[in-house]
């Protein structure tokens, strides 16, 4: 659920993030007087810079998600490894609860039996 937020969160702010760059070149492109030719060139400077910087947020995505599934996978482990722990010490006092009610039932019969 959080995760899908979280990516939900960063698309948004990816998208915003070039379409306000692209907004922002296309405005000042439009505003500077330049030859139609200049104005090709600028474009394309604008537009493989844009895709540089996406590509490079891209990759920081990417970088930031394997660290996250790291550490959940780290965590999940550790919470394993825990839960391990309990059930085993739950099953050694289950079994020294079975020995001591062996024992007591046992030990309650010997006593019926010299009574009688």
């Amino acid at each position: 659920m959080a995760r899908d937020n979280n990516e939900g969160m960063f698309k948004g702010f990816l998208i915003g993030f070039l379409a306000g760059a692209a907004l922002g070149a296309i405005l000042a492109m439009l505003f500077t007087p330049k030859t139609g030719r200049e104005m090709r060139t600028l474009i394309k400077e604008k537009a493989t810079k844009a895709k540089e910087k996406a590509d490079e947020y891209l990759g920081e995505a990417k970088m930031k998600a394997e660290e996250i599934v790291e550490k959940a996978k780290e965590e999940a482990e550790k919470i394993k490894k825990e839960v391990d722990e309990i059930i085993s010490s739950a099953k050694q006092k289950v079994d020294t609860i079975k020995e001591a009610v062996k024992s007591g039932v046992e030990t309650y019969k010997e006593e019926t039996r010299k009574k009688s």
